[in-house]
């Protein structure tokens, strides 16, 4: 099976859905489906001591097709509980596995995180989470029964937009991404999905949906990003001629209040390349290369 025309069938699907423009190359007549976005909070329940170390393991059993907001370790989880370390990884098939740490305990009952869910559904409630214990001990090392429950709520398009403050106006940048590979050899991609999310800093990136503020600095025979939330974005550019790398081949609007704003607010996630030499998607990166006020 041809390792090139794998990817670019793939990418003549997701544009299509992604865009209301006609693309007869890729035969395909689907139209966007509208998301709604929810934030599922986490509790730890009454405990008879405190808790070292904990590790859950959550899983979406809903109807509507739905997903963590971000994507592996930049899932979109603010921890609550003040704790030595903690972490969370959405594994893209429905499930968030988030584990804490801490020397000195903390005890139920207390909020323990929250995170971002989208899904095609407006009904999402906490039966649709199933919060599955998979470790928990106490700060000795001695194993403790523990509960995790979880609640749901929907967010209003009002908390999910930056809010104008006159003491801390917002700012614009232009965030500049670049793709590379991790060998030293060029190379030429003819196909490319990414997935991008703005993990570090608060804000929004500029525009809606489809109309979202990109603009693609290499050339393409199609290409489109779409905005699936304030902080994710899903691009896809298909160029048979191709695009030499390493280049920077992407910039997209970005607006936030915070005092700083760098490359490391950002990650991207490549989910399909198709390249001229074969190679496969863990061999590229890509990365936040410039953030410009604007």
């Amino acid at each position: 099976m041809s390792s090139r025309r794998v990817p670019f069938e793939r990418l003549c699907r997701f544009l299509a859905v992604s865009t209301t423009l006609a693309v007869g190359a890729c035969d395909d007549d689907s139209l966007p489906i509208a998301e709604t976005r929810y934030r599922v909070a986490f509790s730890l329940e009454e405990t008879t001591g405190p808790v070292g170390a904990l590790q859950i393991e959550v899983t979406y059993r809903g109807n509507g097709n739905g997903g963590w907001e971000g994507a592996g370790g930049s899932v979109g989880c603010r921890w609550i509980v003040q704790a030595s370390l903690h972490a969370c990884n959405d594994k893209r098939g429905g499930e968030l596995s988030c584990a804490i740490v801490d020397t000195g305990g903390f005890a139920g009952p207390t909020p323990l995180m929250e995170c971002d869910f989208v899904a095609t559904s407006d009904a999402v409630t906490a039966e649709d989470f199933k919060v599955k214990v998979v470790d928990a001990s106490a700060p000795d090392l001695s194993p403790i029964d523990v509960e995790v429950t979880a609640n749901v709520a929907k967010l209003t398009l009002a908390s999910t937009t930056t809010t104008a403050d006159p003491d801390n106006p917002p700012t614009e940048y232009t965030v500049t991404f670049e793709m590379s590979p991790y060998r030293t050899e060029l190379d030429v991609i003819d196909a490319l999905q990414v997935e991008i999310v703005a993990n570090g800093a608060r804000g929004a990136w500029i525009g809606s949906g489809a109309a979202v503020d990109c603009t693609w600095l290499v050339d393409d025979d199609l290409a489109v990003c779409t905005k699936q939330s304030n902080s994710t974005l899903e691009c896809a550019i298909v160029n048979t001629v191709g695009f030499a790398i390493p280049s920077p081949f992407l910039e997209c609007g970005f607006v936030s209040s915070d005092p700083v704003v760098d490359e490391s607010d950002f990650a991207a996630f490549i989910t399909d390349v198709s390249t001229t030499s074969g190679a496969v998607s863990d061999a590229y990166r890509v990365d936040a290369v410039s953030v410009i006020p604007r």
